[in-house]
């Protein structure tokens, strides 16, 4: 698409000037091949750096590079909410089980919103799902006294 778009304006200034589309055409590449070969570059660097560890009550994530987004007390996220746990199927899986509200102070207005959390880009995350909803049905129990429905 990048290709195409720059190939389009060389076009349009080629009419003016006959040289003019190569430059263009060349920037055009030079982007693409930079998408296509950073893109998966970066994605791996972050998931190697990322931990995921999940026990009976909570899930814990550390990403070193990442903590303002995903920043948790030291007692991780509780799970207990089955309802919340999202699987989004693909290879790699991401399975979300909560979200936290992220206030963007950039400028004069503060704006807040919503960043899903969860264990990103993961292999087996149907496994994974099944364990969180596991949990958190686990948790959710727990917490109904002998008189809640």
């Amino acid at each position: 698409m990048v290709i195409a778009a720059c190939i389009g304006v060389g076009w349009i200034i080629n009419s003016v000037n006959d040289i003019a589309i190569w430059p263009f055409t060349l920037f055009g590449i030079a982007i693409a091949a930079l998408i296509v070969l950073i893109f998966p570059w970066l994605d791996q660097r972050q998931r190697r750096v990322t931990r995921y560890a999940l026990t009976n009550r909570r899930a814990f994530i550390n990403n070193p590079r990442n903590r303002q987004t995903i920043a948790q007390d030291q007692d991780g996220w509780v799970i207990n909410d089955p309802e919340a746990i999202i699987l989004k199927s693909g290879p790699p899986d991401t399975v979300f089980f909560a979200s936290k509200k992220v206030w963007d102070t950039s400028g004069s207005l503060r704006i807040a919103s919503y960043v899903d959390i969860g264990f990103l880009r993961i292999e087996d995350g149907k496994h994974v799902f099944e364990l969180l909803q596991n949990v958190a049905r686990e948790n959710n129990q727990s917490h109904q006294g002998p008189n809640d429905t």
